[in-house]
């Protein structure tokens, strides 16, 4: 899956007339393209550090609808490494791209979504991956497949390790993170990931679900359910 191909079916669902935001790094310049994304779309300004803008942008460069839901996972040392399992990840990701310091993963969507239920989708999904919560903002950028993240020495190329290109509705994503408290000992895809209700030291009240993510242990505050 090349750049093009990658872009076109992260935006696939987007309005008429919307444009996605290209970047020659996290400083760099901006460029906007029009949807749907030409196919062989190749820049030599987007091969290192090559970014764009996960929200598409409206005729007046505003992100009030999002096409997919993301979450990025660091994975900065073996200890990380060991213990995440992408094939063990429910729901599916519709693409999962190695970013060099761990993985981008996406959830297409098959309509779009108003931004502030996409980030909240977001948010849901990445307590479930153990993902970074600050990257679940409409206007953030992630760095594009077949370019080279340069923050590491030697740098380190971007690529899609697995892609199913499946598209979600809006319930049945949000369904997927309510299962976790309203069927605790209901088990997925994988034997290493499995969701039950547990006993841990410091959440032993029954106002949290626990994820247990073989080995790690995630906790779902019930007021973080929708």
């Amino acid at each position: 899956m090349d750049v093009s191909e990658f872009l076109a079916e992260l935006f696939a669902v987007a309005p008429p007339g919307f444009r996605v935001e290209l970047r020659a790094g996290p400083a760099g310049r901006s460029t906007l393209v029009g949807l749907p994304v030409r196919p062989g779309l190749n820049s030599p300004s987007l091969t290192r550090d090559g970014m764009y803008g996960v929200c598409p942008r409206d005729s007046r460069g505003l992100v009030p609808v999002a096409t997919h839901v993301w979450a990025d996972v660091d994975l900065k040392d073996d200890a990380a490494r060991e213990r995440f399992h992408l094939d063990a990840i429910y729901p599916d990701p519709s693409i999962a791209v190695m970013s060099g310091g761990g993985y981008h993963l996406y959830w297409l969507l098959d309509q779009p979504l108003e931004a502030p239920q996409a980030v909240r989708l977001a948010k849901l999904l990445v307590l479930v991956v153990h993902g970074d919560p600050a990257v679940c903002e409409p206007k953030r950028i992630l760095r594009l497949p077949g370019t080279v993240n340069t923050k590491y020495s030697p740098p380190r190329d971007v690529v899609v390790v697995g892609s199913n290109c499946v598209r979600y509705g809006q319930r049945e994503l949000l369904n997927a993170v309510r299962r976790a408290h309203e069927q605790p000992a209901a088990r997925f895809r994988s034997e290493q990931f499995h969701l039950t209700r547990c006993q841990l030291p410091e959440r032993n009240d029954d106002r949290s679900v626990a994820v247990v993510h073989s080995p790690v242990i995630l906790c779902l505050p019930r007021s973080s359910l929708i």
